[in-house]
């Protein structure tokens, strides 16, 4: 399971990553890095 703590929130939750979850998971980690100092910095777009 992977997703959001809330609709517009740079904060990821992951839960039950095995196997090739682990291999996902630098990556996905990368993407929630840039959205928090985006959202910190009070540059995050409305989609």
């Amino acid at each position: 399971m992977l997703g959001f703590c809330a609709e517009r929130s740079p904060v990821y939750l992951a839960a039950g990553m095995s196997g090739l979850g682990f291999k996902f998971a630098p990556g996905v980690a990368h993407i929630a890095v840039e959205q928090l100092r985006r959202h910190l910095a009070g540059k995050d777009r409305a989609c």
